[in-house]
């Protein structure tokens, strides 16, 4: 998705060095192969026309699982050509678009080891009522009380992408912030793992990595994942992306860091 090759670096000890390689390179330019995914969505592979409602987005591999568009609210558009030649899906807040993955077809349903991944881009400016635990959602599921989100993904401010992990008391809330550069236009990837035996976490955006120890483990069941919203409480969507999602990739586990560099490095190349 050509994410430039500065951006894919890791944070340690507060430089900026690449795995294996020196500050800002690669350790090679061939893309590495990623690992399989449960469930994965690429917007290149959606039939229709630029412009077109997307009502059902099938995954490529892994479950075959198909999301679609959330009763009683909008289907998101089709963008040809949107990112670096490849297509995205366009989410817009005022119409409240969103697609769903039912909990049945979710490689997440009873997991407390998982990881999300996402190709996205901002189009319009983060909220001013964007707040820690209620960014700008571009991905997010539920647990089993079905009312309260299990994780949520999304920019909290210019600079910043927030992982919100529990209910709304925040059992985790980290960000990813500067040298993260949100409202450039260009796209981003963002990856969240979390390692429900061990109690740990991992946030990478744009190669920018922080990890860390959960104070619980949140109650898991089987519920939908959202993409382009995520839900506050109560049981619809009320928090909704403005912006195009490339490609979604879903793990029953926790990636492990080279994993998620790997991944991070196949979508920049």
């Amino acid at each position: 998705y050509d994410a430039p090759a500065s951006r894919i670096a890791k944070l340690e000890n507060g430089v900026q060095t690449e795995r294996g390689g020196t500050p800002g390179s690669f350790t090679s330019w061939t893309a590495p192969t990623p690992v399989a995914a449960a469930a994965s969505w690429d917007a290149d592979d959606v039939v229709g026309e630029d412009g077109a409602s997307v009502t059902a987005w099938a995954s490529t591999d892994g479950t075959k699982s198909t999301t679609t568009a959330v009763s009683g609210k909008a289907a998101p558009k089709l963008a040809k050509n949107a990112i670096g030649g490849h297509a995205a899906i366009h989410f817009t807040s005022a119409s409240k678009t969103a697609l769903g993955l039912a909990k049945g077809d979710s490689p997440l349903s009873g997991k407390t080891s998982f990881t999300a991944a996402i190709v996205w881009r901002k189009t319009e400016k983060t909220p001013s009522g964007a707040t820690l635990n209620q960014p700008m959602a571009f991905l997010s599921s539920l647990q089993s009380s079905g009312t309260q989100p299990y994780f949520v993904l999304g920019p909290v401010s210019e600079d910043a992408v927030c992982a919100v992990y529990g209910n709304e008391t925040k059992d985790l809330s980290i960000q990813v912030r500067k040298p993260c550069h949100l409202a450039d236009g260009e796209p981003h990837f963002t990856i969240f793992s979390c390692d429900g035996s061990g109690k740990t976490y991992k946030l990478m955006t744009d190669g920018v990595f922080f990890e860390g120890s959960l104070s619980k483990v949140s109650e898991r069941g089987a519920f939908d994942v959202l993409i382009g919203a995520c839900r506050k409480g109560g049981t619809t969507e009320s928090v909704f992306f403005d912006g195009d999602i490339a490609a979604v990739r879903l793990y029953g586990q926790a990636l492990t860091k080279a994993q998620m560099r790997d991944l991070g490095e196949f979508w920049a190349k």
